[in-house]
C-alpha cells in the first residue's frame, strides 16, 4: 500500500460521509500521523454515530469485508464495519464503544 493509495482511500470515504451528511472523526494511526507520528499506517479508523451506518451502506457495500455488526474481543466492544478500498483497510466504528484495559 502506497501513501498515495491511502490518501485516495481517505479522500473517498470522507467524500462518502460528506455526501450522506454523516458526522465523523478520524482516529487511530491516521489521526496520529496528522500530529507527526512516523509509524506506518495500517488502516484508517473513523468513528460515526451508530444510527448513521445505514446512510452510507449502499455507497460502501461493494467494499465491505466485515459487518456492520458488533465486534467484541478481550479489548474492544464496538459496532463495526470494515471496508477494503483499493487495498486500504478502513474501519468504521460506532462513536459509542467500550475499551477494556
Amino acid at each position: 500500500m502506497t501513501e498515495r493509495d491511502s490518501l485516495a482511500a481517505l479522500r473517498w470515504i470522507v467524500d462518502v460521509l460528506h455526501r450522506h451528511q454523516v458526522p465523523f472523526q478520524i482516529t487511530g494511526g491516521c489521526a496520529a500521523k496528522t500530529y507527526g507520528s512516523t509509524r506506518e499506517l495500517n488502516d484508517i479508523d473513523i468513528d460515526i454515530p451508530r444510527k448513521d451506518f445505514k446512510k452510507i451502506l449502499t455507497a460502501v457495500k461493494p467494499y465491505i469485508t466485515f459487518g456492520p455488526q458488533r465486534y467484541k474481543d478481550g479489548k474492544w466492544d464496538v459496532y463495526l464495519m470494515t471496508l477494503n478500498y483499493i487495498g486500504q483497510e478502513i474501519d468504521i466504528g460506532s462513536a459509542e464503544f467500550k475499551v477494556s484495559t
